[in-house]
């Protein structure tokens, strides 16, 4: 039997901390420490003697979460309680905003937004965004202040009144808060060793940066609408579409975000359930980047009101 093989777990720990700081600096981080497939990527990593944490690649034409980070990370959660949210979120829905648009929203997110760049360019899309634009000009100032890209909706009216855009985003908050709320009890009950909570719950974002961002540098979202998602693989993946050297995951804690959220895939029929997507729109607040650790497959960064 080789040395590797009948090492123990704590013994094999013992010497990545010794032997690659690299390896153990990108799983200990803040938004990966109580992620239990990042754990899991640790002690495989460390009984093969790896010195860079391994990652996934986004060769695939689908970014979809894995069989691996669905399992370990107890994220079948979601989909088993679709059918649930997705009636709530309707009922809500149709109660305070109307049927109509219900309708119009769930066509815009399900079949439009999902085809990427092209069908963001419907107007149906261009809509929602001009819903968004709309709600940040009165609460927020200057929209065009909040993004680094450029915006214009065209004659695309809106599809939602100012109260409709308010409306829809507690309506998000409230159903997520509760769902967020039983997930971390489910991870916190079901991984012993984890004592798991909102608190870590994060949405993660891929990103193929020309350039790395400065320290201290403040954040802008690049649109009205972005995409995120509770899948640090899928994040992973869309890090390296592009196969620039600065692939990049960027974090928000979601609870720092669950009052910007436009859309949850959970609670919209037709959605793609593989992705785990959380579309936001921009905060008002003043967010700073930090950059957390860089190697050579990724450059983690992490946003927050500090």
């Amino acid at each position: 039997m080789t040395k590797k093989n009948s090492q123990s777990i704590d013994e094999i720990i013992d010497d990545v901390v010794r032997e690659s700081k690299v390896l153990l600096a990108r799983s200990t981080l803040d938004k990966y420490i109580m992620n239990p497939m990042m754990n899991q990527r640790l002690v495989h990593d460390a009984s093969e003697r790896r010195t860079i944490l391994s990652s996934e690649s986004g060769s695939e034409k689908y970014k979809q979460v894995s069989d691996f980070e669905l399992k370990e990370n107890l994220l079948g959660f979601f989909k088993n309680h679709r059918s649930a949210m997705q009636t709530e979120f309707k009922k809500l829905f149709l109660k305070k905003i109307g049927a109509e648009k219900y309708k119009n929203y769930v066509y815009s997110l399900s079949q439009l937004w999902t085809k990427g760049r092209q069908g963001r360019n419907r107007k149906e899309i261009q809509s929602l965004m001009q819903s968004v634009n709309d709600f940040l000009a009165i609460y927020g100032g200057q929209p065009k202040n909040l993004i680094v890209g450029q915006f214009s909706c065209g004659t695309q009216p809106p599809l939602f009144s100012t109260d409709d855009t308010q409306t829809l985003l507690l309506i998000n908050k409230q159903l997520l808060d509760y769902y967020f709320q039983d997930y971390a009890h489910l991870v916190s009950k079901s991984k012993s060793a984890l004592s798991f909570s909102t608190n870590d719950i994060w949405l993660h974002r891929g990103i193929d940066l020309k350039v790395e961002w400065e320290e201290g540098q403040k954040y802008k979202e690049k649109a009205f609408l972005n995409s995120y998602s509770l899948s640090v693989g899928v994040s992973e993946k869309f890090s390296s579409i592009l196969g620039r050297k600065n692939n990049s995951i960027v974090s928000w804690k979601a609870y720092d975000l669950i009052d910007r959220v436009f859309a949850f895939y959970g609670f919209i029929p037709g959605m793609c359930d593989r992705q785990l997507e959380v579309i936001t729109i921009p905060t008002f607040l003043e967010a700073n980047i930090t950059k957390k650790n860089s190697d050579k497959n990724i450059v983690d960064y992490e946003i927050g009101y500090y």
